[in-house]
């Protein structure tokens, strides 16, 4: 029953929509032989879902459109196409041959010791060295260096601002953005007694 025009225009309010729909019906033959039950138009999108009283007036409503070629304000010509039910809806469940939910034969994903150890402690398997060292340069990736480009980027726009506005002073780099190693962090100290995860 339902029936997806495409090519209308993207804004438009519930008024032109009936005036539309009602223009549609008004060049037929006998503008009484469809009815349209229902519309949705989707905001900001160029298609209009039409839903008729019955299943026997698609064909003639799909017909009478594509082929009365009506257009709308831009010129582009209207073009009606039946609505195939969703495969993919989420709504319904997928059934398998026999008729049963296949939700219900498939089978729970289990985790193995190995995975759950990974997503809690992923330096689990490295030895002490290495996880301390592998801790060092990521707290340096993901806060030295963030920091030091999170504040050059801000006085890049503070330098941009005061191009813009002769009024606004230039506010000089700070001397140890400049530097090379702009955030010195101290080494991670390692745990006086170790035992295991």
């Amino acid at each position: 029953r339902r029936v997806v025009v495409r090519n209308v225009l993207k804004h438009m309010n519930n008024k032109d929509v009936v005036k539309m729909t009602s223009s549609w019906l008004a060049t037929l033959p006998d503008p009484n032989s469809i009815v349209i039950t229902k519309t949705r138009k989707a905001p900001n999108q160029p298609w209009i879902q039409v839903t008729l009283e019955h299943v026997d007036m698609v064909q003639p409503f799909i017909q009478h459109l594509n082929t009365s070629k009506f257009q709308n304000r831009r010129g582009q010509v209207l073009n009606a196409e039946r609505v195939e039910p969703d495969k993919d809806n989420r709504k319904r469940q997928a059934q398998d041959n026999d008729g049963r939910d296949a939700k219900r034969l498939k089978e729970p994903e289990y985790k193995t010791d190995d995975q759950v150890r990974d997503a809690i402690t992923p330096y689990w398997r490295m030895p002490y060295e290495q996880q301390l060292n592998s801790k060092q340069r990521e707290m340096i990736k993901k806060c030295a260096v963030k920091i030091t480009q999170e504040v050059k980027k801000r006085f890049r726009n503070l330098q941009q601002e005061a191009k813009r506005n002769k009024n606004r002073d230039t506010v000089p780099l700070y001397d140890w953005i400049a530097a090379k190693q702009p955030i010195h962090m101290e080494e991670i100290l390692p745990s006086p007694t170790q035992t295991q995860y």
